[in-house]
């Protein structure tokens, strides 16, 4: 016969039962997070530092922006039209303009991401890609 607290052995039935719900919770959240919302320039612009679900408004804005906006070829008169002033330009090396998006999307990042944008000679865009600090 078993010395342990009945109490302790029927407590270990309700661990699967917690397990689930835990991960049913984590898909939910996870699901949300990878909700996009329409861009406007206007959004984008009053953004603030909050995140939903560990994604900033930026970061759920961006996919929208990218499907109706083809950055190569714009100049930076239309890159700043669409998304304004940049907050740090030279802060990548090699690029011309960088957008704080939102923190780092990694289990383990604690760093922030970033849209940047390079310019040809000509003065359009030549490439773009999401940057981490």
């Amino acid at each position: 016969m078993s010395t342990t607290p009945r109490s302790w052995r029927g407590s270990r039935s309700l661990y699967p039962v917690l397990a689930l719900l835990g991960l049913f919770l984590a898909l939910a959240l996870a699901r949300r997070a990878r909700q996009t919302v329409p861009f406007t320039p206007g959004g984008w612009a009053n953004h603030d530092s909050s995140t939903v679900v560990g994604l900033s408004v930026r970061q759920r804005m961006l996919p929208d922006f990218l499907a109706h906006h083809r950055l190569e070829g714009m100049t930076r008169d239309s890159v700043t039209a669409l998304l304004g002033e940049p907050e740090h330009e030279g802060r990548f090396h090699g690029w011309d303009l960088a957008y704080w998006l939102g923190p780092e999307r990694t289990i383990f990042g604690n760093g922030t991401e970033w849209l940047v944008v390079m310019f040809d000679a000509e003065g359009q865009v030549s490439q773009h890609d999401i940057k981490t600090d």
